[in-house]
């Protein structure tokens, strides 16, 4: 049965560091998580990388409707493969899940992996649309199990430096970027499918940007279609920028573009206040001031195994305070995305607000 309600848990917690940190078992087996992944794409692949060198992780299912695909990764794990997520829950005896399908494609495999009691790592974005956002959440909140969203930027080491060096300072501009090339994925270029760049892309970026700077208030947005005019199989936009102001006062903009196909991506933002000035990318954190000016490099990777690692550890203990992105945070985020899709439709501002009350 899942930890977050038997005995099973409470046992672990006389093994377990009082300051929240790292698992430490003694002499003792370590227990596992029953771990099931409902999608078998790349992102799933990039998390198999981390949780299999993660002892407390078991892979013990995995689900995909091209079932070759669960089928690859139930070989390499001794696990069970399906091609249908209802079977699997069913059948198997589970303690969470990851949910690793695109978005468009979930129906209603987070509720229904609540409903058996399973703990939930969700990918990003949580939704397409707010209802459909809204109606999870309210189930997941109610269930009270661990649920995570993967917005892993937030996990990285220099995004904690960043917010340490942000306390007592006031951001005024906030400036970030996300350019790149067309993804080959057959449904990325469909709005009704992967609800254009700014959702499934630059989401990311706007994730990190509530999280160092708080709540946005207003979004005004412009997208271009030049780039991508001659091409019948796609209706998103090649090109978009957004202005944003925060509930701080800060200033806030943010450009992508998924038309540049020989370059990276290269994602990145600039902050900057009296005093200070700092640039982070997915590669380099820097940090200037009239005093001192720090560069360190930045371990992308690190990210997709921390949020991991902290996911596990709120498993099986129960503390979920270091998970930083629950599934609310998730849904902050899309609903700037989806305002900044509504302002770019209409020709106008558009508030937060707005957005949630519809």
């Amino acid at each position: 049965m899942p930890f977050h309600n038997h005995k099973k848990q409470e046992e672990l917690k006389k093994h377990l560091p009082l300051d929240g940190g790292g698992l430490r078992w003694g002499g003792q087996q370590m227990p596992q998580v029953r771990i099931a992944f409902i999608g078998c794409g790349n992102i799933a692949r990039r998390h198999l990388s981390f949780l299999e060198k993660m002892p407390a992780a078991r892979l013990a299912a995995f689900c995909d409707i091209q079932k070759e695909r669960a089928e690859e990764f139930a070989r390499r794990f001794s696990a069970r493969a399906y091609a249908d997520y209802r079977e699997m829950l069913d059948k198997e005896e589970l303690d969470a899940a990851y949910i690793c399908t695109p978005t468009f494609a979930r129906e209603d495999q987070e509720t229904l992996a609540a409903q058996k009691g399973l703990h939930l790592f969700i990918e990003k974005p949580v939704a397409l649309t707010l209802q459909k956002a809204l109606g999870n959440q309210k189930a997941l909140e109610k269930s009270g199990l661990i649920v995570s969203v993967g917005y892993l930027l937030r996990y990285l080491e220099a995004a904690s430096k960043v917010r340490q060096f942000l306390s007592g300072r006031k951001v005024t501009l906030a400036s970030a970027w996300y350019l790149g090339g067309l993804p080959s994925l057959s449904w990325f270029g469909k709005v009704e499918t992967s609800g254009g760049q700014i959702i499934d892309q630059t989401t990311h970026l706007i994730d990190l940007l509530t999280h160092l700077l708080g709540d946005v208030e207003s979004v005004s947005a412009n997208y271009g279609y030049e780039a991508f005019r001659s091409r019948s199989d796609l209706d998103i936009s090649d090109t978009g920028v957004m202005h944003l102001r925060f509930r701080s006062g800060a200033l806030g903009s943010v450009v992508n573009s998924c038309c540049l196909g020989f370059l990276g991506p290269t994602p990145g933002l600039w902050l900057s206040g009296e005093g200070f000035f700092i640039e982070f990318t997915y590669n380099r954190l820097t940090i200037k001031t009239a005093q001192d000016s720090q560069e360190e490099a930045v371990d992308l990777q690190a990210g997709y195994q921390e949020e991991s690692r902290v996911f596990l550890d709120a498993v099986l203990t129960g503390r979920r305070e270091k998970i930083l992105c629950p599934y609310s945070e998730g849904v902050r985020s899309l609903a700037i995305a989806l305002a900044a899709n509504r302002s770019a439709a209409e020709g106008r501002l558009v508030s937060i607000a707005e957005i949630f009350t519809g």
